[in-house]
């Protein structure tokens, strides 16, 4: 999906990510090791490499454990980072990050943001 598709709705279930239109149609599932199904699922398309197809963060808040799990797929929904936050986040956008064309990832927590980006050929949070 991109930023000039729809929107969609996100569930996190028992590890896995689905995408559904507002007519209750899957439209895409991504696998997330580790989610169970008491998170709440938000996303955003990032367009990590200028002149790329965009990938999609998604994050899970899992309230009960006060703890959030960052994922990011590429554009052929395979996940290439994953990582579980130390808190519950209920944010996460993605932002230009210099005149590049590039986007860095925001997530959102208590009092803080963290901000990941691509640098080099590597990357880094």
């Amino acid at each position: 999906r991109s930023k000039s598709d729809r929107q969609y709705a996100l569930s996190s279930r028992e590890d896995a990510i689905w995408l559904f239109d507002f007519h209750g149609r899957s439209v895409a599932r991504f696998d997330a090791p580790g989610c169970p199904m008491l998170g709440h699922a938000r996303g955003v398309p990032v367009l990590i490499k200028p002149g790329a197809p965009e990938y999609l963060a998604a994050l899970v808040e899992l309230r009960n454990w006060d703890r959030s799990i960052l994922y990011v797929y590429d554009p052929k929904g395979s996940i290439v980072y994953q990582e579980v936050l130390p808190e519950a986040c209920a944010s996460i956008a993605a932002i230009p990050l210099d005149n590049s064309g590039a986007e860095s990832i925001l997530v959102g927590g208590k009092g803080q943001v963290w901000q990941y980006k691509v640098i080099g050929s590597g990357g880094s949070r």
